[in-house]
């Protein structure tokens, strides 16, 4: 959907009910939509993703492996990437408390 909020519900349910593929499809739109996402709805995709570490982090990590955000200070792409590695910190730290 457009409607950036309907996307993020969306997402949400597919990560709960569909198979793999259809969830890989929503974490990467989750992450498209982190670019332009004001703080709140940022903070409930990063959520979302922490949620769903066990099947979000190897995206991320390849995301965040494509390109070179660090030319970049302000732009969507850059304020993807930093959502991206709070993303990764917040899941390892609750991965870790976890065990």
């Amino acid at each position: 959907d457009r409607d950036p909020v309907v996307a993020l519900l969306a997402c949400e349910l597919c990560l709960t009910t569909a198979n793999e593929p259809a969830k890989v499809a929503a974490i990467l739109r989750l992450i498209e939509l982190l670019g332009d996402a004001r703080w709140m709805l940022s903070d409930e995709i990063e959520h979302c993703l922490v949620e769903h570490f066990v099947t979000a982090k190897a995206i991320i990590a390849d995301v965040l492996s494509l390109a070179d955000y660090a030319s970049e200070l302000e732009s969507p792409r850059a304020r993807t990437a930093r959502a991206l590695r709070r993303v990764m910190k917040r899941g390892g730290e609750q991965n870790r408390k976890r065990k």
